[in-house]
């Protein structure tokens, strides 16, 4: 590189050398990013490996994992109710505004909201919330227990850190998206169905708006729902792990890794999103164009 650099110099040809520099802080920097990002992949695999196996699930990883679902899941599920209801009253009253535009029939909206709340909006909320409430404060807490020394102590004592740290944090967060993306599900219906028959742009009984929107769902919406909470859960879990495990020994770098780890998982989450959403939806319409 740098002979090529030289070279270019010496023929006074700046705008290859200003591009060939360019190129190569590019090229190093997505080479950085790929191999940022198959550490993660490989820190979410290896959390599922450990937890298949019984021998991972000792008292104290198990206290671990409890107190985790505690406090992201159970203490979560207020947030997830509120804001579910509140998105659910937002798309019935856009809902109802598009149906009058269109002349559609009110029967229509039950399939749609299915459709969108499964596959994007339950996913996308549950992980907000996990990210906000708990993703911020794991890598806070891995963190200030690599700054104190804490880390070190285990492994002394022979305790593995993947195993006793890691791994119940990482399939908690996983598993606390799913059951979160589910009440978020659950008060968007709810909440929609309330607020569209007391504004009139719902007059099915409450059996059938949710029949017809249970019967619209097939097998590609529960796929779609259940890759988007799982995969992206543990992708969640493994920024914020990844991140809090990197902190230098400065008291000061403790909320600059709790800001990254926040904007990383969330980039993530967005990411995979999309990615998901080509793979499943992009391969039904391949097929369906053939």
């Amino acid at each position: 590189m740098f002979a090529t650099l030289r070279h270019a110099l010496a023929r006074r040809d700046l705008w290859f050398a200003t591009m060939y520099v360019l190129a190569a802080r590019l090229g190093r920097a997505a080479l950085a990013r790929l191999e940022g990002g198959a550490y993660i992949i490989a820190i979410a695999l290896t959390a599922v490996a450990l937890g298949i196996h019984k021998a991972t699930w000792r008292r104290t990883v198990k206290t671990v994992f409890m107190r985790q679902i505690l406090f992201t899941a159970v203490d979560g599920l207020a947030v997830a109710m509120r804001i579910g209801g509140t998105v659910g009253v937002l798309l019935i009253a856009e809902a109802a505004s598009w149906l009058v535009e269109l002349g559609a029939t009110t029967e229509r909206m039950a399939p749609w909201l299915m459709a969108f709340t499964i596959r994007e909006l339950g996913p996308l909320i549950a992980n907000l919330i996990v990210i906000g409430r708990s993703g911020v404060a794991i890598s806070t807490e891995l963190a200030n227990m690599k700054l104190h020394g804490e880390l070190d102590v285990l492994e002394s004592l022979g305790i593995d850190v993947m195993s006793y740290l890691v791994v119940p944090r990482v399939l908690c967060v996983a598993l606390s998206v799913l059951f979160l993306a589910v009440v978020v599900v659950a008060s968007v219906f709810v909440s929609s169905y309330t607020v569209g028959v007391l504004a009139g742009a719902v007059v099915e009984p409450p059996w059938e708006f949710f029949d017809a929107a249970f019967v619209a769902g097939g097998t590609e919406d529960l796929v779609c729902f259940l890759t988007k909470t799982i995969i992206t859960g543990l992708f969640v879990g493994a920024i914020c792990c990844r991140e809090g495990l990197r902190v230098r020994l400065v008291a000061t770098e403790v909320p600059r890794v709790a800001s990254r780890s926040g904007v990383r998982a969330l980039t993530a989450v967005f990411m995979v999103n999309a990615a998901i959403s080509l793979i499943i939806q992009g391969q039904v319409l391949i097929v369906k164009s053939f």
